[in-house]
């Protein structure tokens, strides 16, 4: 097993494509879904109209676009 440690060393090139590729899921996935939550929790927060909503509202269509790039194992 890799230990996360080394991505946050910076020594992502000692490792194979697929490690890599491994790491960089387990490092982002729990961010990605972070944002995600945050985003529900406070929609209902936010004013109908407006900058914030439309940011709001086009992240929130993009949730299935930055979720599809995940290896079948590491999706929800």
């Amino acid at each position: 097993m890799i230990i996360n440690n080394e991505v946050k060393w910076g020594k992502l090139s000692d490792f194979s494509t697929e490690d890599r590729l491994m790491q960089r899921q387990l490092v982002v996935k729990p961010l990605v879904d972070a944002f995600f939550a945050y985003l529900k929790q406070n929609e209902p927060k936010i004013p109908k109209n407006g900058k914030i909503r439309e940011a709001f509202t086009y992240a929130l269509n993009q949730e299935s676009a930055a979720k599809a790039h995940r290896p079948r194992h590491l999706s929800a």
